[in-house]
């Protein structure tokens, strides 16, 4: 799909050792000339339950442009997302009064603690995460409009980054990056279902079971 796009240097080579995709923002641009209408983005591998569909379905049937985009995420309650065999990485959700998100910040090495949570800062420290905290899966509501500034950023990933074999351009950077410049707002809302996901390879009878 990047090949297609204009703005990329026309002697841009793809480097040979790259093995990786890149990354989940180019993966929604790669599905561009399907989608014409209102779109959720989803993690394939993972399971998100009914009123999950149900709310992004009722946000997207009346999703409207107007002057600044409004786009959803359906977030879950973090102690409904953790694995009982080690540690994991999850989008914090900052929402401002009226439930529009301000930030996700990806925090990294987090573990159960009771009902709560660790998580291990930048310092290498452990603190604690309320475990009714709301973080992202990547349950996302986008109209078509949200096409034009995911290609520009990549076009500029790729001149910046794009001779690195491993870096990836990621969806929540983009949606930081739109919310910063006020040019994009994020309806958040919570679903009441757990979410699955196998983490570990211990985590599959719990699926399985539910």
């Amino acid at each position: 799909a990047f090949q297609e796009l204009s703005a990329i240097p026309k002697d841009f080579q793809v480097p040979p050792e790259r093995k990786k995709p890149w990354g989940t923002a180019h993966a929604i641009i790669a599905a561009k000339d399907c989608i014409e209408e209102p779109f959720s983005v989803i993690n394939a591998d993972d399971f998100y339950g009914r009123s999950a569909f149900a709310i992004q379905n009722e946000f997207l049937r009346g999703a409207d442009n107007g002057s600044i985009p409004e786009y959803s995420l359906v977030g879950y309650t973090l102690r409904h997302t953790l694995s009982e065999f080690g540690s994991v990485s999850r989008g914090l959700c900052r929402t401002d009064s009226q439930g529009y998100l301000k930030q996700i910040e990806e925090l990294t090495k987090i573990e159960k603690d009771g009902g709560n949570a660790l998580y291990q800062n930048e310092h290498g420290m452990m603190q604690p995460l309320g475990g009714d905290s709301i973080v992202s899966m990547n349950m996302w509501g986008f109209t078509p409009s949200l096409f034009e500034p995911l290609e520009k950023g990549f076009v500029e990933f790729l001149k910046e980054k794009g001779n690195q074999p491993k870096e990836e351009y990621f969806i929540t950077v983009v949606i930081n990056d739109l919310i910063e410049r006020g040019l994009a707002r994020f309806r958040v809302f919570a679903s009441r279902d757990s979410w699955f996901g196998i983490t570990y390879p211990e985590d599959k009878a719990r699926v399985v079971e539910s």
